[in-house]
């Protein structure tokens, strides 16, 4: 995994075995490969054998790092300066401003609100539940309010003639959903947050947000369209 800006590699070891079947997330990649015919020598190495060919580099951060040296010592210091703390004191304009290069540009979507989809749909992590892992946890569940809710700002709640609690169906040209709303002010007017990535099978529906998406690609980096859904909302 790469780093959120930390200078450490790390290895860590199972403490308990695999409960039931459970299985590595790397066992699920080699199960796709074989049954989608890939037969990159990738899909073949070990866990040990990916992270001995990740070490291998010639990249400066890691002279002297091997894997044996990363199992005994656990947690090994990336080959950084000491002082090695980029715009501590700013940057070397006189403003003390970062200069990207190129600028970056604000990129429209493609796909727009109309007058019958009014709104946009997008699905920020919620307080407690980010996705579907630990999504069966019934201390998290309980603490994340037991279902998964959307937010709606106050004045799109009245135009829609929806009360806080209400169960609403939130409807793109896609597919509809069915969920609890919570009316508040932390949601833009306009934008409708789904609060984070529930199971279907926890939904009064027993529908994911994936109803209401394209499976089109984006423009810029051929991404999934996951956060571009144009809805509307109704008390249902």
């Amino acid at each position: 995994y790469k780093s959120y800006g930390h200078y450490y590699l790390q290895w860590a070891e199972p403490i308990l075995p695999a409960l039931g079947e459970c299985q590595p997330n790397s066992w699920v990649f080699k199960q796709l490969a074989s049954r989608l015919g890939l037969e990159d020598e990738l899909f073949e190495m070990s866990t040990e054998d990916l992270a001995r060919d990740l070490l291998d580099s010639t990249a400066p951060q890691l002279e002297g790092i091997t894997l044996e040296r990363l199992k005994a010592e656990r947690s090994v210091r990336l080959n950084f300066l000491e002082d090695f703390r980029p715009y501590a004191n700013g940057s070397t304009f006189s403003d003390g401003k970062i200069r990207f290069s190129p600028a970056p540009e604000q990129v429209e979507f493609q796909v727009q609100t109309t007058e019958a989809f009014p709104l946009r749909l997008i699905s920020p992590p919620g307080a407690f539940i980010l996705n579907t892992s630990m999504g069966n946890l019934e201390p998290i569940l309980r603490a994340a309010g037991g279902e998964p809710q959307v937010m709606v700002h106050p004045q799109d709640a009245e135009d829609n003639h929806i009360n806080d609690r209400d169960m609403i169906v939130v409807e793109s040209e896609k597919g509809s959903i069915t969920r609890r709303v919570i009316v508040s002010t932390d949601a833009k007017q306009g934008v409708v947050i789904a609060l984070g990535q529930w199971w279907p099978k926890l939904a009064p529906d027993k529908r994911s947000l994936n109803m209401l998406t394209d499976q089109g690609l984006t423009d810029l980096g051929g991404g999934s369209l996951f956060g571009n859904a144009v809805v509307r909302i109704a008390k249902a």
